[in-house]
């Protein structure tokens, strides 16, 4: 017997929704590599090549030695925290935090070239840390404020 990531046991041959939604995930996954490989043989320059490649290689090693430990670090913190201030809340507060995070990995390259002087000044005209620190203020207003209230509402439930 099979098991599914969620505990059910389920006989072979078995096709639930959670499999047809990762085969169409990984389907449209592996179909937006596809394009965007044929964009970058045709768009980029050869002579770019090499420059291309340290760059995916950069980006392979800052993903998987630095912000894959992070994410798991915070995770394993997360769930005891969840268990004290409710699923609910502590989803809100992950998810601030998440999307906080990937808007500071579009930031960054924003934050590099204001820092080294844009080529073209009309094109990095915005106030790059300005920004990050608004984004940082209110994602963690909003996971502040969702662990607040969530602890207030399972100490509630407890004393009923």
């Amino acid at each position: 017997m099979a098991q599914h990531d969620r505990g059910a046991a389920v006989t072979a041959g078995t096709w639930s929704r959670v499999d047809t939604t990762r085969v169409l995930l990984g389907t449209t996954g592996v179909a937006v590599l596809g394009y965007a490989a044929f964009l970058g043989v045709v768009t980029v320059a050869p002579a770019q090549y090499p420059a291309v490649v340290w760059w995916l290689v950069a980006a392979i090693v800052l993903h998987d030695g630095v912000l894959a430990p992070l994410v798991i670090a915070f995770g394993a913190l997360g769930r005891r925290t969840t268990a004290r201030i409710g699923r609910r809340a502590a989803a809100v507060a992950r998810a601030a935090l998440v999307t906080a995070a990937c808007c500071s990995l579009v930031l960054i390259p924003g934050l590099v070239v204001r820092a080294t002087g844009a080529r073209n000044p009309t094109i990095h005209a915005v106030d790059y840390p300005l920004v990050l620190v608004g984004l940082w203020s209110a994602a963690l207003a909003v996971a502040v404020s969702a662990v607040l209230i969530g602890r207030g509402a399972t100490a509630t439930a407890r004393t009923k």
